[in-house]
């Protein structure tokens, strides 16, 4: 915390050249900070919610499509719309919106792909969300009037957009964000438990929605009554996809280039010990040079015991922390934050406290 006082990085307090008293963020950016903190917590219990609630949709769903298939001339029910709309229009929407912001790279080498690596992630993968919600709309639209559902080859075209897209995720997830594919699949026949959740996600999300999507594309086809040109409008449509991939390869690079060329080396615990010393504890450390604290190493005698106990266990959380860890670390830019972060993570300190090797230590 030396050098450099008046200096303010993008890193944020994790970076020891900073002295956080002396930013020319001053008070707005504390506030902002704090903002941000706060966004970032009840980003967490939205995540939490949407995990329980989004499959039970897609199951819910799954089984009505399979059900309704038996008669496909039938009109959509009042049930069926509800239950379309939440689970194929709204729900993808919103977790398409927060693998955007919640997961990413944390550096250009994370997943040895160059700029391609980061085409779904920052702006790039907000790229598809113009013609997903277009999409989307248009969809909703026609479940509220059953009549344009059936006979619209329009909508057809829509679920057609809807259903690629998570086509693309899902392969997109399998291919490069677990890891090599083929030991990502030996991991699942064994049962790891990083593949195994790895697993989970590709099938909840986006996999689950691209089936469902396709029976309901089967059930308005057979329902024999699409009627209407849709070729100009096909055209056009797919103008526009071609336009967007052009504008997620452009802004993926722009993206990548941004990465750090190293992994990062503070984390959420890291960045709490930089909070005022007198309330978090925090002295500098001889070797390291960056604050340490009685709570951060509390923390890593916890995160020694699950490694040794539980090592798979150990590698999912860590493979959770490396994604989130950085990302919240980097928003930490008061003192202030910083000490309602050290405040936050006190019950999981006693927990640590508790652990057997704390003892040992």
């Amino acid at each position: 915390m030396g050098s450099g006082r008046n200096t303010v990085r993008r890193e944020g307090l994790c970076h020891p050249s900073i002295d956080i008293g002396m930013t020319n963020a001053g008070a707005g950016g504390g506030a902002s900070a704090a903002w941000s903190h706060t966004a970032g917590q009840s980003m967490t219990v939205l995540i939490i919610a949407l995990g329980c609630v989004y499959p039970l949709m897609q199951w819910v769903t799954f089984i009505l499509l399979l059900v309704r298939s038996q008669f496909p001339k039938r009109m959509l029910s009042a049930a069926e719309k509800v239950v379309y709309s939440i689970a194929l229009i709204w729900l993808p929407t919103v977790m398409l919106l927060l693998a955007n912001v919640a997961l990413g790279s944390a550096w250009k080498g994370a997943k040895g792909l160059g700029w391609f690596g980061a085409i779904n992630e920052g702006w790039a993968g907000a790229a598809i969300m113009p013609i997903w919600l277009i999409a989307c709309l248009f969809l909703q639209t026609c479940l509220i009037d059953h009549r344009r559902f059936f006979t619209s080859k329009t909508n057809l075209v829509m679920m057609m957009t809807l259903a690629a897209v998570c086509l693309w995720r899902a392969s997109a997830a399998f291919l490069f964000d677990f890891g090599e594919p083929a030991v990502f699949l030996r991991g699942v026949l064994r049962g790891d438990l990083d593949a195994m959740v790895g697993g989970v996600y590709i099938v909840s999300f986006p996999l689950a929605p691209f089936v469902n999507l396709v029976l309901l594309m089967v059930r308005a086809w057979r329902g024999e009554r699409l009627s209407g040109r849709v070729w100009p409008f096909s055209l056009a449509w797919v103008t526009g996809l071609a336009v967007t991939i052009w504008a997620k390869c452009v802004l993926a690079m722009r993206h990548y280039e941004q990465l750090p060329d190293e992994p990062p080396s503070c984390f959420i615990v890291t960045a709490a010990a930089h909070g005022h010393a007198r309330f978090v504890g925090s002295t500098p450390n001889a070797a390291s040079g960056r604050m340490e604290n009685q709570q951060l190493r509390r923390m890593r005698a916890l995160e020694a015991h699950i490694k040794g106990r539980r090592p798979r266990a150990h590698r999912l959380l860590r493979r959770v922390y490396n994604v989130i860890g950085p990302a919240v670390a980097g928003r930490m830019r008061s003192r202030l934050v910083c000490d309602a972060l050290y405040l936050a993570l006190k019950p999981l300190e006693l927990l640590a406290h508790c652990c057997p090797p704390w003892h040992d230590h």
